[in-house]
């Protein structure tokens, strides 16, 4: 009986990949969006990154950030509209004896493809233009692929953000109003827009972005490059009679400053360790948010359409 059931389960989610793939690969505006989209970000980040990229900490720092934006937007369009768009086929075929583990496994195998093809465009890009991006050989052995297995996570796990609010949610129109907010509080929690503190920065722990940026991060070596404060003061910039001398915005000590001018602290440090850690967490982040995706999506039923 057990056999039986495990086989039909992935019996179900070879039927529905095939069929997601199928629907994909028939709508070529979707097809056309979802390869130009990392491309053309990719090409514009490109064109206005820094010449001091990769040696200054600040500008390395502005572009990884940057990086990672486009990753968690470019992951969210990826399956913000699909569940929403079929909520009545699915409830019919629910209903009818498709498991909603096997549709919603059958998404994400596919989504992780999606978000896979995008993350070596994307990173491709970076390498073709021969930019200045900080070698960063720290699990894989190869730069390119440390960097695009960090983007690929990135991206699958804001794609499987969007496929949660596509699972909560029973309209596109709602599900495009949640989307900005949830992006937005991503990039805020980050922890390079503002210097989090207290409770604000154990929600950061929480975010797909704050683990992100420590693994690009760690890549990038952020801890060890020198900033342009550093570089155009000299080691006076760490001297305390002249961080004394600096009007600190309220809050901020001289530590904080000396922190930032250290360029990143603990979370940056190149080290294989930091990067995994970061790599584990992105991966808890998609089983999470996939098991939410089920648990949610199985309230289809109550549908009252």
């Amino acid at each position: 009986m057990g056999r039986n059931t495990e086989a039909g389960l992935f019996r179900q989610i070879g039927i529905l990949f095939h069929r997601d793939a199928e629907l994909f690969m028939n709508d070529r505006k979707r097809v056309g969006i979802t390869l130009l989209l990392p491309l053309v970000i990719g090409l514009v980040i490109v064109f206005v990154a820094d010449s001091d990229m990769g040696k200054i900490y600040e500008p390395t720092r502005a572009t990884i950030f940057t990086m990672i934006c486009a990753g968690i937007y470019v992951g969210m369009f990826n399956s913000l509209p699909l569940v929403c768009k079929e909520r009545h086929i699915i409830k019919r075929e629910y209903m009818t004896g498709m498991k909603i583990s096997s549709y919603i496994m059958a998404m994400v195998l596919f989504q992780a493809i999606i978000s896979l093809i995008q993350s070596l465009m994307f990173i491709s890009i970076y390498w073709i233009s021969k930019m200045n991006l900080p070698e960063g050989e720290l699990i894989s052995g190869s730069s390119f692929i440390d960097y695009t297995i960090s983007l690929f996570l990135i991206m699958f796990a804001a794609d499987m953000m969007g496929l949660l609010i596509s699972s909560i949610v029973r309209s596109n129109e709602l599900a495009n109003l949640i989307a900005p907010i949830i992006i937005i509080f991503q990039l805020v929690m980050c922890g390079v827009l503002f210097t989090l503190k207290g409770m604000a920065e154990k929600i950061a722990y929480l975010t797909v972005s704050k683990w992100g940026m420590q693994a690009m991060g760690a890549l990038a070596k952020l801890e060890n490059m020198k900033t342009s404060a550093k570089d155009t003061l000299g080691e006076d910039f760490f001297k305390d009679e002249f961080i004394d001398t600096l009007r600190l915005p309220e809050g901020t000590s001289a530590k904080d400053v000396k922190k930032m001018a250290s360029a990143g602290g603990d979370d940056y440090a190149g080290t294989a360790a930091n990067l995994g850690e970061a790599w584990l967490w992105l991966l808890v982040f998609i089983v999470v948010l996939t098991i939410l995706c089920v648990v949610f999506l199985r309230r289809v039923e109550k549908d009252k359409r």
